[in-house]
């Protein structure tokens, strides 16, 4: 099978920032592994919802994968309050669950998730969903960025305008 798309695109993530939320030492230090060594990711690591909160508020990762069935805060709750703070709410979430079911599903997604995985983890399905929403996220910042240039660039223009650059006379 073809490694497809995924791959072409390892270069231009690197540098990004994963945080990695599960109360299961064996599926973090899977993860972990897989994805500093494949993506060359920096990777941030939770075993419960509040820690998660924290970390995402203060290192502003560029994507989440998040448990669902963890203690204390689950991980919808754990989205529903990333989702509420200014901070965190763009940051894209993928759920890693064993819940399969689609009332699940569709929670995870009514929660602020953008995608989900099952576990048992497939690796090269993980691969393809991180990189498919990191591209989307960083495309997005990246037109948020060259909007807010030209807006700022559209506000210099119009101030020239009205400036006073009427007196500019044209011979007929």
């Amino acid at each position: 099978m073809e490694d497809g798309g995924w791959r072409m695109n390892v270069e231009t993530l690197k540098g990004n920032t994963v945080l990695v939320v599960d109360d299961k030492l064996e599926n973090l230090d899977i993860l972990i592994n897989y994805l500093s060594m494949t993506f060359g990711f920096t990777i941030l690591v939770a075993q419960d919802g509040q820690k998660a909160i924290s970390l995402a508020e203060q290192f502003m990762p560029d994507i989440i994968l998040l448990d669902i069935m963890m203690p204390g805060i689950d991980g919808f709750e754990t989205c529903r309050r990333l989702k509420v703070n200014e901070t965190t709410k763009k940051i894209p979430i993928i759920f890693m669950t064993a819940l399969t079911d689609i009332d699940s599903k569709v929670k995870g997604f009514e929660a602020g998730g953008v995608d989900y995985v099952t576990k048992p983890i497939e690796l090269q399905e993980v691969s393809a969903r991180i990189t498919t929403h990191l591209t989307l996220y960083n495309l997005q910042r990246e037109l948020e960025a060259r909007n807010r240039e030209l807006d700022t660039f559209g506000h210099r223009a119009h101030r020239g305008v009205r400036g006073g650059k009427r007196g500019h006379q044209t011979a007929h």
